[in-house]
């Protein structure tokens, strides 16, 4: 019996202890079906033959003969020692319940193994279609199903297609474990390039964003902190192989890196960086206004919009692609309101265009006419002003950052830069400031100096 024990650990690759806990159910459910239920047995094949016990206690008065007997010692423990039927029939009961057991222990540490892998990259055999949903094949011959809902549905594959996938689910059921596998989510993306991109997968890159159109288009925001590093160009890779495995892995999807920046003006350049920016600005309604060439427009939209849609979910903003020749009757328009507003407040048509072209305020007040008109224009930049600063409070801004001597309207480049307060600038030189946020250098000489000063 003990090499048959031998050949059948060996058979289905079970420990020793696995296999005690098995024969022990074995012979327990071999004695239930002879004598009944309610025993309490023991199994003991230390000293390599089977020795199989009857456990009684010791009692003053027995309620249940099946695990109590009288005795003085109350409360020992008495062995008894059991005469097994070797027959070949109970033979044949004893393996085929272990059989039974010991295929509950394998699924269970089949679900035990695959339970810690899930979020895990597999490489996987596509078995055969079960109506909308792909049966698929692991190493090992187990199997696992890509859901219709999970999978992307601009796929086709072919039973023997080599495919990758994440484990995202596994269910345990009477057949054993059910693995549930996915090929849209950004998570599966990000185990996709690190499985494809050693730089990636040693932490060299990080990806940062993920925005997918899955089965048409997919953009990945990327950045490292080592200065030497060239980020697209490892993972594009010499001559492009690396993308060109990538794309073929995601059935021709197109693939776009982008270089992560922290300012949204440069990260929204480096997302259009096969595309001439003419302006970029703020509009509380539309969100970011991207203006690009009427001969690019289309190509920074992107088919049915999906190139900009896609954009705007990697930044996580809202924005609003405008045509330059469109952009430039609204800036008419735009224009022309504004003109007619300074009318309002009693200054001429040639003073309201000295404003609206954004000359210098001294020399605006110096070409006035009279007091009257000098009064209005004073009047206006001051309401401008505690306009402006009264918008860049709300947008988180410190309005008292922003001295007499500046011009006001810099918030707005500010506010663009995500620069809000004198801890934000005060680590910018001139230069710095005035690359980054396109403020005239004398503006921020005046605004620096006086944040070192104040603050």
């Amino acid at each position: 019996m003990m090499d048959i024990i031998a050949n059948f650990m060996y058979e289905h690759g079970i420990s020793h202890e696995e296999v005690y806990s098995a024969l022990s159910y074995a012979f327990e459910k071999m004695w239930e079906k002879l004598y009944g239920p309610g025993y309490k047995m023991e199994l003991d094949i230390s000293n390599g033959d089977f020795g199989f016990y009857r456990i009684l206690e010791v009692v003053d008065s027995v309620e249940d003969f099946k695990t109590q007997v009288n005795g003085k010692d109350f409360g020992s423990i008495i062995k008894e020692r059991q005469n097994l039927d070797w027959s070949q029939s109970s033979v044949n009961e004893i393996l085929r319940v272990l059989k039974d057991r010991v295929c509950e222990i394998k699924k269970q540490r089949e679900y035990d193994f695959y339970k810690d892998q899930v979020d895990n990259l597999f490489n996987v055999v596509v078995k055969r279609t079960v109506g909308k949903n792909l049966e698929v094949r692991l190493a090992g011959g187990y199997s696992g199903i890509i859901p219709w809902k999970l999978s992307v549905q601009r796929e086709r594959f072919q039973p023997g297609d080599k495919i990758k996938c994440r484990l995202t689910e596994v269910r345990f059921n009477l057949e054993g474990s059910q693995l549930i596998f996915e090929r849209r989510s950004p998570e599966f993306i990000e185990l996709l390039l690190k499985d494809m991109i050693p730089e990636i997968s040693n932490e060299i890159v990080v990806v940062k964003k993920v925005a997918r159109d899955a089965g048409v288009a997919l953009k990945v925001l990327l950045h490292s902190d080592e200065p030497t590093v060239n980020v697209i160009g490892v993972c594009v890779g010499f001559g492009g192989k690396r993308r060109m495995m990538i794309m073929k892995e995601l059935c021709g999807e197109k693939v776009d890196f982008i270089l992560w920046k922290k300012q949204l003006y440069q990260q929204i350049l480096s997302c259009f960086h096969k595309i001439p920016i003419v302006n970029i600005f703020n509009n509380d309604e539309e969100g970011v206004c991207v203006v690009i060439p009427h001969d690019k427009f289309g190509e920074a939209l992107g088919a049915g919009g999906r190139n900009v849609s896609l954009i705007s979910r990697l930044l996580e903003t809202k924005i609003k692609l405008i045509d330059e020749e469109d952009f430039k009757e609204r800036e008419a328009k735009s224009r022309e309101a504004e003109i007619s507003n300074l009318e309002t407040y009693g200054i001429s048509k040639e003073i309201a265009e000295c404003i609206i072209n954004c000359e210098n305020v001294k020399d605006i007040i110096n070409k006035t006419q009279s007091e009257e008109e000098k009064n209005s224009v004073l009047e206006y930049f001051h309401n401008l002003r505690q306009e402006y600063l009264e918008h860049f409070h709300n947008m988180g801004g410190d309005p008292s950052i922003i001295p007499e001597e500046v011009d006001f309207k810099i918030c707005e480049n500010l506010v663009e830069n995500n620069l809000r307060n004198a801890e934000d600038l005060r680590e910018f030189s001139p230069q710095e400031l005035s690359y980054l946020t396109k403020i005239p250098i004398e503006q921020c000489l005046v605004l620096l100096t006086y944040i070192n000063e104040a603050f």
